[in-house]
């Protein structure tokens, strides 16, 4: 190694910062000038251009002309650009140093000048590295309480619904019972009831296969096959047994359950988590709160709104010896197709406001209550007496002989352990309660 580059190293290496070259460019144009055997001229500060000797001092008096080697055999190379700032995480110093030691070596420079550099580049460290990077601009982290949480939207509650085949009957106040003179003396007085929660009721009365399928899983007893009342004769038992739907649970599948008791009937809506309506609940579910006198409103019964006694039923008791209305006569004069009980939904014509079907006709439906007299007190949700053998049936069956018979006010009372051709009975619930 010349003398002259080793000066050029040692000002390199210089322990204090400040007599080290201050540019890679200083650096750079000594080194070349030391490596080609002289001073590169460059421009004074008075434009002209002055001698710089090995160690960078302007020189006091003009030096010789350098012996220059013919360009064929010492090519002097291109001044390379000036170096490239770049980003320091995308640059470490390892990478600033690659390109200059390259050029040195293609250019004539020994290995040893090479290392020589890249050592000055790296231990120099410092001085080095701020000519080729800088820092990177800081980043004002962002508060954590200005931004604000995503967050789902607020769901809304689910309502709840009624059990599958049950319609909803909302809260409401009516006048149950009848004030007509007309009407019978059980009906009266009308007085006002007050329902504050809302009820699901069965569309339908119980169905023969509802009902046997719930025998056979054994939540229920079987239904009777026979009637049973104090005083039945054996006329009765010889016209009205074979009318037990239960005898024939595939022909009649959809007819309602009939011949069984007011437990039975019980027994069998608790096993669906229901109950047997309240006397109030079925009258209100029967007429609403506008006072009409049927389900459908006011016009008279007829074969087209319900399953009671018309023509075909009063050819029945003819051919089977027995008077099936105690009255010799029918309801209408019609045929409304079915002489007994009908399947359930067979007169859609005749439903309530709120949708329940076969609310009279048919057959009498169990309610919950058991039976007492009204009074004229107002009552909020009332269940009926404590006592007593006699539970409430409404809405009259297929041999109802008078319209008052199917009026929703019409009330009637027998005793619970009575099994009979003409009483069913339909479910109840009290929604959201979430059971009977």
């Amino acid at each position: 190694m010349s003398d002259a580059v080793e000066a050029v190293f040692r000002k390199a290496l210089a322990v204090s910062p400040q007599e080290r070259f201050q540019t890679m460019g200083e650096l750079w144009n000594e080194l070349r000038g030391a490596m080609y055997a002289g001073p590169v001229p460059r421009r004074s500060a008075s434009g002209t251009r002055a001698a710089v000797s090995a160690g960078g001092r302007p020189v006091n008096a003009p030096a010789a002309p350098i012996p220059v080697e013919p360009m064929a055999l010492r090519p002097i190379p291109p001044t390379p650009p000036p170096p490239r700032e770049v980003h320091v995480a995308s640059a470490p110093p390892s990478a600033l140093v690659a390109a200059p030691v390259a050029r040195a070596v293609s250019h004539g420079g020994s290995a040893i000048v090479a290392a020589t550099l890249a050592a000055v580049l790296l231990v120099g460290g410092g001085a080095a590295f701020v000519f080729f990077a800088r820092a990177p601009a800081p980043v004002t982290p962002v508060p954590s309480a200005s931004v604000a949480p995503i967050l789902p939207p607020p769901s809304a509650p689910i309502a709840p619904a009624c059990p599958k085949g049950s319609l909803l009957i909302p809260p409401g106040a009516f006048f149950m019972g009848s004030d007509d003179r007309e009407d019978f003396e059980f009906e009266r007085p009308a007085h006002r009831v007050v329902l504050t929660k809302p009820t699901c009721m069965d569309a339908f009365e119980a169905t023969v296969q509802e009902y046997v399928a719930a025998s056979e899983a054994g939540t229920v007893p079987g239904a009777g096959q026979t009637n049973e009342w104090d005083g039945i004769t054996a006329a009765e038992r010889r016209a009205f047994d074979p009318l037990c739907n239960a005898r024939a649970p595939e022909d009649r599948a959809k007819h309602p359950i009939n011949c069984v008791t007011w437990a039975m009937a019980d027994t069998f809506c608790r096993s669906r988590a229901m109950r047997l309506p309240t006397e109030a609940e079925w009258e209100y579910a029967a007429r609403g709160p506008d006072g009409r006198k049927y389900p459908w409103g006011d016009e008279l019964p007829s074969a087209s709104f319900l399953n009671a006694c018309g023509k075909e039923c009063v050819d029945w008791g003819k051919r089977n010896h027995i008077d099936p209305t105690g009255l010799g006569k029918g309801m209408y004069a019609d045929d409304d197709g079915f002489p007994t009980t009908a399947p359930v939904g067979s007169f859609p014509a005749g439903k309530s406001r709120y949708g329940v079907q076969d609310v009279v006709g048919n057959v009498w439906e169990w309610v919950a209550d058991r039976y007492a007299p009204y009074t004229a007190d107002e009552r909020t949700d009332p269940t009926g007496p404590e006592g007593g053998k006699e539970r409430v049936i409404r809405g009259g069956a297929w041999n109802a002989a008078m319209a008052a018979w199917v009026r929703p006010t019409f009330r009637y009372h027998d005793a619970e352990n009575k099994r009979s051709h003409g009483i069913g009975f339909r479910c109840a619930s009290t929604m959201g309660a979430g059971g009977p």
